[in-house]
């Protein structure tokens, strides 16, 4: 079973405008954290 993390990161688009760093994604354009831990 793929990772959504592996899966997104060979994605060319999500390269451009995002990035995974301590499993946190980070929208690059605005420098801002998106939350997408399950509660």
């Amino acid at each position: 079973m793929i990772l959504v993390s592996e899966r997104l990161s060979k994605n060319s688009q999500f390269k451009i405008h995002f990035h995974l760093e301590n499993k946190k994604l980070y929208y690059k354009f605005y420098n801002h954290v998106i939350n997408h831990e399950r509660y």
